[in-house]
C-alpha cells in the first residue's frame, strides 16, 4: 500500500519541520482510494468552523460503511498496524526529537522507546515507553472554507495530511486547486493550548505580523506532513472553484497519550 521508496523532501525553517512526500501510497492503491473515498454527508460527518467537515475512522458510520467497501477497511487496518506506524515515526525520529528542544519535558518523553497504543488499558510500566495513538479522519472543506491560524494540540507528535484533488493535471481548473495547499507561517508567537484564532480580527493581526514560509502543492498522492511544536502555526486559505466544489483529504495525527 505504501510506496516502497518513501523520498522525504524537507522545507528550511528555523521554527519547526515541515516536509512532503510524493506518491506516498503506491499508484494502484491511491486509485482505489480516490475511487472509493466517502462521499461527502453533511448529515453524518462532524461539522468544524467555516464549512470544515470530518468523518472519524472510529465514527459508527464509517465503520458501516466499511463493512461494504474493502478498500475502506484495508485502508484502517494499514494505517493501524504497527508496521506503518513504527515506519514513520522511524523515519521522522530525530526531526521529531530536536523540534522540540525547547521543552525538555517533552524531549525526555520522546527519548524513551514508543509503543503502539492499542488499548486504553494502563500498565504499571507505561512511565518507560512513549504510547503513541493514531487518529484518521477523512476531511471534506467546502468551497471558499478556511481553517483559521493555530498550532495542534499539545498531545500531538505529528501529522500527516494526504491530499485527494478533484481535477487532473489535463483540467484547466488544476492550476488553481493545486494552490488549496496547507500555509505553514514563520511566527514567534508559542501556542500552547491548540487555540484556533477564529476572531477575524485576531487572524488579521497574526497574518500582519508574521510572514508564510510554505505553501504545499495540493497534488494526488502527495502527503504534506509537519513536526508539532508549540509555533507549528499553519492554516488553509480559501480557494474558489465553483459552489460544488470540495477539498478532500485524508488526515494522519500521532499522538502521544503519556
Amino acid at each position: 500500500m505504501l510506496n516502497e521508496n518513501l523520498n522525504i523532501n524537507y522545507v528550511n525553517n528555523k521554527n519547526f519541520p515541515v516536509f512532503f512526500i510524493e506518491n506516498f501510497f503506491d499508484y494502484t492503491f491511491y486509485s482505489s482510494l480516490r475511487k472509493n473515498f466517502p462521499l461527502f454527508n453533511k448529515d453524518k460527518f462532524k461539522k468544524f468552523a467555516n464549512d470544515k467537515y470530518a468523518l472519524s475512522l472510529e465514527d459508527d458510520y464509517y465503520k458501516s460503511i466499511s463493512q461494504k467497501n474493502v478498500v475502506l477497511s484495508d485502508l484502517k487496518i494499514f494505517l493501524k498496524s504497527k508496521e506503518f506506524v513504527q515506519k514513520m515515526y522511524s523515519l521522522l525520529y530525530y526531526k521529531i526529537l530536536f523540534s522540540n528542544n525547547h521543552n525538555i519535558l517533552r524531549t525526555i518523553k520522546y527519548l524513551r522507546p514508543f509503543v503502539k497504543l492499542d488499548s486504553e488499558k494502563k500498565n504499571f510500566f507505561d512511565f518507560m515507553y512513549s504510547k503513541l495513538k493514531i487518529s484518521i479522519q477523512f476531511s471534506y472543506m467546502l468551497n471558499n472554507s478556511k481553517i483559521v491560524p493555530h498550532v495542534d494540540s499539545v498531545k500531538e507528535v505529528m501529522a500527516l495530511l494526504i491530499y485527494f484533488p478533484q481535477y487532473d493535471e489535463n483540467q484547466n481548473e488544476y492550476a488553481i486547486e493545486k494552490k488549496y495547499g496547507t500555509v505553514f507561517w514563520e511566527s514567534n508567537s508559542f501556542n500552547y493550548d491548540n487555540q484556533h484564532l477564529l476572531n477575524k480580527d485576531e487572524e488579521s493581526l497574526f497574518k500582519k505580523k508574521n510572514k508564510i514560509f510554505y505553501i504545499s502543492d495540493y497534488k494526488h498522492n502527495t502527503c504534506c506532513g509537519f513536526i508539532r511544536n508549540d509555533k507549528s502555526w499553519h492554516t488553509v486559505e480559501p480557494c474558489d472553484l465553483g459552489p460544488n466544489y470540495i477539498r478532500r483529504s485524508i488526515n494522519i495525527n500521532f499522538i502521544l497519550i503519556n
